[in-house]
Formats: C-alpha cells, structure tokens, sequence
C-alpha cells in the first residue's frame, strides 16, 4: 500500500523524529508494534500460564478492517479455556 505524504509527513521523517519515536517503541514492545504500525487489529490473548502463574500472550492477527473476527476467537478462546477471572 502507498502512502501519499503530506508536506508535513516528509518533514517529520526527514527530520528523523519518527525513526527515533519507532525504535524507542520497538524496543519496549517488539511483539506487537508490527501491528500497531500496519494498521491491522491483533489482540494478544493470555492462553497459557507459567509455573509461578504468570501469562504468556499469544498474538493473533486479522486482516485491516476484520476486528469481527479477533472478537469471535477471542470468544471461543476465553469459552474453551478461560482467563477472565485468573490473576497473576
């Protein structure tokens, strides 16, 4: 997909302002910003639990604009393996 900048936007790159503010986001999130930045809904659902009862997500995707379907897995997900009430 190609972006059409505005004057503003080649401005903001060229003055290096969005590379600094991606890096620094990539390095406290690295796992979800590929969504974040694409557009795309994703949602990260706790399915899994450590030893010391502590989350692990799993990331799921969807294509731009089919929020729909994340909301029917995480659904099914929570029905068939709950986390709603867990704490870590």
């Amino acid at each position: 997909k190609v972006v059409n900048l505005s004057g503003a936007g080649r401005a903001l790159i060229k003055s290096g302002i969005v590379e600094k503010i991606a890096k620094e986001s990539f390095q406290k999130f690295p796992f979800t910003q590929i969504s974040n930045l694409s557009g795309n809904p994703s949602m990260s659902v706790p399915l899994f639990w450590t030893k010391d009862n502590l989350p692990i997500g799993s990331l799921f995707s969807a294509k731009w604009g089919d929020d729909f379907t994340l909301f029917k897995l995480a659904f099914e997900l929570e029905k068939s393996s709950p986390w709603f009430n867990k704490r870590p």
